[in-house]
C-alpha cells in the first residue's frame, strides 16, 4: 500500500492564478522534505482570493520524510532506467519521470518484501504547467508478486485546481498558494480478497517545491465489501527546513522553452499585474529588459531574442509590483 502522502500531496510537489507550477518545479535529486502529521481540519472553500486557516492543526508527534535521490543510487533503480528522478521512504522508494507534460509515477520498490513494481499504465500526478482551472483524470495499474501472491491493482487519479489565495500554518501564513483537490479511488486484488481504498485530499502547493506544503486527507478502506477503516488528518511542512523559506519568495513560476536556446526562447509564466522580465548573466549584469503590459491572471508567454548572446547559463527572473518573483536557468548554446 503506497503511503498517504506520496506526491499527490507529495509529491508532489510540486501554482495558482499567477502562481503556475511548471516543469521547473519537478523534484530533483537531494530534495528532502518534512512533514508534520496532524489533527484533521476542514479547507473547503473553492475560488479565488481565499484564505485557508489550518492554524489549528495539533501535531500528533508522527511525521513523514520525504528524500529525492538519483536513480542509479536508490535501491530497486536498476529497473527503472528511463526515471528521472526516485522519491525515498523508509518503506518504498518510487521512481518518476518528468518529460515536460507532467510528473508520472512509473513503479516503486517495495523495501520490505524486496519487490520491483513496473506501472503498466503509469500515474500521472501533476500536469505542467498547472493553474487555477487546470483539472485531469489518469488511470493507473500494475501488479506484483508479493510472498507468492500476485496482486493487480488499477486506480484512477482525478484532480481540479480549484481555488487560490492565502494558507494558515502553524507557525505561519504563505500566500499566493493553490488549492488543488484529488480523489485517488484504487482496487486492489489478490489472495482471494478485494481491497477498495477511497483517498480525498485538499493540498496546497506554490512553485518552488515539488511537493505540497499543506493539506488535509480523509479516507476509507474496504475489504470484501466491509469498510474496515477510515480516518482524516493534516499535514504541513516543518517550519524553517530547508525550502521553506523559497517558498515565501519565489511566488511566479517561471519556465524556458527550448532550453538550451539558440536563437529564440520563449518564457512561460504565471503572474498577473504589471510584469517585468529581466534576463541577467553570472556576473549579475542584467542584459535584457522587458516591460510588460499589465497582465490578466493566467499562463501567459513572451519570447526573448538570445541570437546574439555569448553561449553560458543566464538567468530569467520575473517579477510583479508585489513583490512577487520567479527564476529559471536558461543555458544559451
Amino acid at each position: 500500500m503506497r503511503t498517504l502522502l506520496l506526491l499527490a500531496a507529495a509529491l508532489p510537489t510540486v501554482g495558482a492564478i499567477g502562481q503556475t507550477i511548471t516543469s521547473a518545479d519537478a523534484p530533483a535529486p537531494g530534495d528532502q522534505y518534512t512533514y508534520v502529521i496532524a489533527s484533521w481540519v476542514d479547507v473547503p472553500q473553492t475560488g479565488g482570493n481565499q484564505t485557508w486557516d489550518m492554524s489549528g492543526a495539533i501535531p500528533n508527534g508522527a511525521m513523514e520524510y520525504s528524500t529525492f535521490a538519483t536513480v542509479a543510487a536508490t535501491t530497486g533503480g536498476g529497473s527503472f532506467a528511463s526515471a528521472d528522478v526516485a522519491q525515498v521512504t523508509p518503506t518504498a522508494n518510487a521512481f518518476m519521470d518528468a518529460p515536460g507534460n507532467g510528473l508520472y509515477i512509473i513503479g516503486s520498490y517495495d523495501i520490505q518484501n524486496a519487490v520491483t513494481i513496473q506501472y503498466t499504465n503509469t500515474a500521472k500526478v501533476m500536469q505542467f504547467p498547472c493553474s487555477n482551472g487546470t483539472t485531469w483524470t489518469d488511470p493507473w495499474s500494475y501488479s506484483a508478486t508479493i510472498q507468492g501472491t500476485t496482486y493487480t491493482m488499477n486506480g484512477t487519479y482525478t484532480y481540479n485546481a480549484n481555488g487560490y489565495g492565502s494558507v494558515i500554518l502553524p507557525w505561519g501564513t504563505l500566500n499566493n498558494v493553490l488549492r488543488l483537490q484529488s480523489t485517488e479511488q484504487s482496487t486492489q486484488t489478490g489472495g482471494g480478497s478485494t481491497l477498495v481504498t477511497t483517498i480525498l485530499r485538499a493540498a496546497f502547493f506554490r512553485p518552488g517545491t515539488p511537493i505540497a506544503i499543506g493539506g488535509s486527507i480523509t479516507y476509507e478502506y474496504e475489504l470484501d465489501g466491509t469498510v474496515v477503516q477510515t480516518g482524516e488528518q493534516s499535514y504541513y511542512l516543518q517550519q524553517g527546513q530547508v525550502g521553506v523559506n523559497e517558498l515565501t519568495s519565489n511566488a511566479i513560476g517561471v519556465d524556458v522553452m527550448p532550453n538550451p536556446a539558440t536563437d529564440a526562447a520563449t518564457v512561460v509564466f504565471g503572474a498577473e499585474g504589471d510584469v517585468q522580465l529581466n534576463l541577467v548573466d553570472l556576473s549579475g549584469r542584467t542584459i535584457l529588459t522587458q516591460k510588460l503590459q499589465t497582465l490578466a491572471p493566467g499562463i501567459h508567454t513572451q519570447t526573448i531574442d538570445v541570437s546574439g548572446l555569448a553561449s553560458g547559463s543566464y538567468m530569467v527572473n520575473v517579477t510583479n509590483t508585489r513583490g512577487e518573483r520567479g527564476t529559471r536557468t536558461l543555458i544559451v548554446d
